[in-house]
C-alpha cells in the first residue's frame, strides 16, 4: 500500500510542477510588460497556494472520515468476538 501511495504522490507532484512551469513559461513569453507578468505570476502563486490549502483540508477530512469508519468497524468486530 505504501508503494502505491508514494507513486501517486510523486505523480501528482510531477503533474503540478509541470502545470506550474507551463503557466510560468506562458506568462514569461506573453506580449505584455514585465510588471504585468510579475503581477500575474504573483496572483497565480497566491491562487495556487489557496487551492492547495483547500485540497489538503479536503483530503484530511476524507482520511479522517475513513479512519473513523475503520475504527468503528474494528470496535464492532472486537465487540462481536
Amino acid at each position: 500500500m505504501r508503494g502505491v501511495s508514494s507513486r501517486w504522490t510523486i505523480g501528482t507532484m510531477a503533474f503540478l510542477s509541470g502545470v506550474t512551469l507551463g503557466v510560468a513559461a506562458g506568462l514569461l513569453w506573453a506580449p505584455q510588460s514585465g510588471k504585468r507578468t510579475r503581477e500575474d505570476l504573483q496572483d497565480f502563486a497566491t491562487d495556487t497556494l489557496d487551492e492547495a490549502g483547500e485540497w489538503v483540508d479536503t483530503t484530511k477530512e476524507t482520511f479522517k472520515d475513513r479512519f473513523d469508519d475503520l475504527l468503528k468497524r474494528g470496535k464492532a468486530a472486537v465487540g462481536a468476538v
